[in-house]
């Protein structure tokens, strides 16, 4: 619950307002707080591991408070394979452009780093998706909203 006191010089004592409920724009924190920390643990673990429950719980939020920002588990997924696969790409974009001569040298030198092996959760989305997409039992579920 958030509080606001209105005062002015002509006011003799403040006014309280009370606003329960967060702002569009703490819900839109929230949820992209969640989304970025499911894009992590998608990347690291695939999209099979990841559970509300521990996603909330990690982003300081309530189980129940997640249908607020999310369909489904697996609207939540989908959303965060996008972000990683982004996420992937945006990096990859500038490994390349590291190396003017051989953009493909600075994506090898980037991809073949020890700090990108040794951090999964901040590495490439396409491993780790590719490996969960051959393990799921419906093919088709992963796939739907990410393109």
């Amino acid at each position: 619950m958030m509080h606001i006191i209105h005062l002015s010089a002509a006011d003799a004592a403040p006014q309280r307002e009370v606003i329960v409920g967060h702002s569009q724009a703490e819900k839109e924190a929230s949820r992209e707080r969640v989304l970025r920390m499911a894009a992590r643990k998608v990347r690291a673990e695939g999209v099979t591991r990841p559970g509300v429950a521990e996603l909330m719980n990690e982003a300081g939020l309530t189980h129940g408070g997640f249908y607020k920002h999310f369909a489904s588990r697996d609207d939540l997924i989908a959303q965060a394979a996008a972000v990683a696969l982004a996420e992937g790409t945006a990096k990859m974009e500038r490994a390349a452009n590291k190396n003017e001569q051989d953009a493909r040298a600075g994506l090898i030198d980037a991809y073949l780093t020890k700090r990108h092996r040794d951090a999964p959760a901040t590495g490439c989305g396409v491993v780790s998706l590719g490996a969960s997409a051959g393990r799921r039992r419906d093919p088709g579920g992963l796939g739907a909203g990410v393109h």
